[in-house]
């Protein structure tokens, strides 16, 4: 993490550290392969660099320290040697910071990610049990839906259900003796809620 040496502030160091394991969730929130842990590398500062500013580095390597204790995440080390005059001193700095677990990054996250990951899992799980699909393909239905509410997420799974066994090339969408659903509800031929249910579905289209 380059910028972690190259700002003063613990609190900035701290933040960059906290939005690094943001937005690996955020980017990998739809992955159902994520393997843990996770290794961060931390820039190690240039010789000339070190010398030239020691206090403020070494102040900001017991700040990743400090993070890296509070979240239970391990460090690893690699020592320079730092010359002043005639004396030299051996100096151990961190050179990445492990994550070692989903848990510990959800707890690390900001509240707004850390629920909306539970919940798209949660959804994909759901969606797995109850029509037998890969965990792949339920997450798929999941991401589908990700700009939908959970009242939303249940209908199209009532209307999976009931279309999986219903012919609807017969039928108006307001003939569907579903609590909900009506032909605005569904939306135009691409809609997300249409492609959602012809996913679980395994159907091309719905045509009324």
């Amino acid at each position: 993490m380059a910028a972690a040496r190259n700002t003063t502030g613990e609190t900035d160091i701290r933040r960059k550290l906290d939005e690094y394991v943001d937005a690996h969730l955020t980017r990998h929130m739809y992955d159902t392969d994520e393997s843990w842990p996770l290794r961060k590398t931390i820039r190690l500062p240039k010789q000339a660099e070190l010398e030239q500013h020691y206090n403020q580095i070494r102040a900001q390597n017991e700040t990743i320290r400090d993070w890296a204790r509070q979240h239970h995440c391990e460090t690893s080390e690699k020592t320079k040697i730092v010359s002043s005059g005639l004396i030299q001193q051996k100096s151990p700095l961190i050179d990445s910071v492990t994550i070692p677990d989903l848990d510990t990054a959800l707890r690390i996250a900001t509240k707004q990610t850390r629920e909306r990951y539970l919940r798209e899992h949660d959804r994909m799980s759901a969606l797995a049990k109850e029509f037998g699909l890969e965990p792949e393909n339920a997450m798929n239905v999941a991401k589908t839906l990700k700009d939908h509410d959970d009242t939303d997420f249940h209908l199209v799974i009532q209307a999976a259900h009931y279309f999986a066994n219903h012919d609807c090339h017969t039928m108006t969408p307001r003939m569907a003796p579903i609590p909900g659903f009506s032909a605005k509800w569904l939306g135009a031929p691409n809609s997300q809620r249409r492609k959602a249910i012809c996913q679980l579905t395994g159907q091309d289209n719905l045509t009324f």
